[in-house]
């Protein structure tokens, strides 16, 4: 998933928008930010709320501050339903992450940390099986005994695998619908049981675990984090005081689950895994298109921070996955020139850019402003950072713990600097259900940087 930033103007001047990078930089965000505008019948640009309006819209910035403006293709507005459709079809390759979506969610989300959901995160097995490959702590599943790794059979008594996208979205409710509904669920153990559950608002926390292990003479830290929103910040100073005082060794950082969020929470993260060592470099830095006079020619830079408890380390244990999107990849990429970063499980998403949210008629569109790059000038990962040690996906058992593959990898690495023979665990593929839906015609592609993508199972 990816925002945040302060609000802008709707249709910025070139000169301006400069301006206001350059002077903003520390708080650019991964995936938006609030811009001025209002909902109902009217605009705050003085225009109608209309479809032709609002499409109007979109393509009026995806012609001016676009990273590929250039390149955008001509269509015909009237063949596309949705200003969101209209988007994708505007997009141009490597982007295939610009997208539209609520405003009111979007900033709740990323702001506040408030969602509406039941907290899941879903795959797919080879055998169509749907899987729960993580439950948000605090989440109404979460509170409803649903537990990571099993599977969701059945939904108010009707086989999932049976329903059409449409039928799940009317049972399960989408956006802010509020919904209660019997999922059928098979433990790895086989046996099944029915669980009710609301779909409700809830906490959604940056920081999903935190624990520490002991191996050999080395304390092992492990963190999960899951998103850089904006309440995560507080999070992240509560588990880095946690890990200086438990003494810890060696850091592992799970990003398998995070599409991205906030740039300057991603830069506080990186600087306290860093620390001394990353003082006075930048943790990245932005890429503009030619419209954007007044940026140096190596990017807009954003330099690392110093703050407390940070751990000071020479090497960190990254664990990624196709949902390591964005932020995420900016922090493997921010540190790599200063930490020895040690990548284990599967190839990130491989977004190497920004935008910002601009919003109008109560819609939020992401498009693709900028690129990253880090203080050697790397970036450019349009096909993910490959993994050091390539780990199948293991979506069954308990995150940090030696029995969960990745973790168990990463303890491996510790301890012989190898890496494991990558054996397939039979569980989720990630890969197949991509393919599988590209093949459909019809079936929506899941964006990982959308936050709300979970929304409704894959199909």
């Amino acid at each position: 998933m990816n925002p945040i930033e302060p609000p802008a103007s709707r249709d910025r001047h070139p000169a301006a928008r400069a301006m206001i990078l350059l002077a903003a930089a520390s708080l650019l965000a991964a995936c938006g930010a609030r811009d001025n505008a209002t909902g109902g019948g009217a605009s705050a640009d003085g225009g109608s709320c209309a479809l032709d309006d609002q499409q109007a819209w979109v393509e009026r910035n995806m012609g001016d501050y676009y990273l590929f403006y250039d390149q955008v293709p001509t269509v015909r507005r009237a063949d596309y339903a949705s200003s969101g459709a209209l988007l994708e079809a505007l997009r141009v390759p490597p982007d295939s992450f610009s997208f539209i979506t609520d405003a009111a969610r979007s900033t709740a989300l990323f702001e506040e940390g408030r969602r509406v959901g039941y907290g899941w995160h879903l795959d797919r097995r080879d055998d169509g099986a749907l899987i729960l490959t993580l439950v948000d702590v605090g989440s109404p599943l979460d509170l409803a005994g649903a537990r990571r790794g099993e599977l969701v059979r059945t939904i108010d008594g009707v086989d999932e695998r049976t329903m059409t996208r449409a039928q799940a979205g009317a049972a399960l409710g989408t956006g802010e619908q509020l919904r209660t509904v019997r999922l059928g669920l098979e433990a790895t153990d086989g046996t099944r049981r029915e669980i009710e559950v609301t779909r409700a608002r809830y906490m959604v926390l940056g920081v999903q675990q935190l624990n520490v292990v002991q191996r050999g003479a080395l304390r092992v830290g492990y963190l999960n984090f899951l998103s850089f929103i904006e309440p995560a910040r507080v999070e992240l100073d509560r588990a880095f005081a946690t890990l200086i005082e438990e003494r810890v060794d060696e850091l592992v950082l799970d990003l398998r689950f995070n599409g991205g969020g906030r740039v300057d929470v991603a830069k506080e993260l990186a600087s306290r895994i860093g620390g001394v060592g990353v003082q006075g470099r930048d943790f990245t830095r932005f890429r503009f298109n030619d419209k954007a006079p007044g940026v140096p020619p190596g990017g807009v830079p954003l330099p690392f921070v110093p703050l407390v408890d940070s751990l000071d380390l020479a090497r960190v244990y990254v664990l990624t996955g196709p949902g390591t999107c964005s932020a995420s990849e900016m922090v493997i990429n921010g540190l790599a020139p200063f930490v020895e970063v040690v990548t284990i499980g599967q190839p990130t998403c491989g977004k190497p850019f920004g935008f910002r949210g601009l919003e109008r008629c109560d819609e939020a569109m992401f498009a693709v402003e900028f690129e990253f790059v880090n203080d050697a000038g790397v970036g450019g990962y349009v096909n993910g950072l490959a993994p050091d040690c390539a780990v199948a996906p293991d979506d069954v058992n308990p995150l940090g713990t030696a029995a969960e593959s990745l973790f168990g990898a990463a303890l491996r690495h510790i301890d012989t600097a190898t890496c494991p023979a990558m054996v397939a665990d039979g569980t989720a593929s990630r890969d197949g259900r991509q393919r599988a839906a590209d093949a459909s015609p019809g079936a929506p592609r899941r964006n990982p940087v959308d936050p709300f993508g979970d929304d409704l199972p894959p199909r």
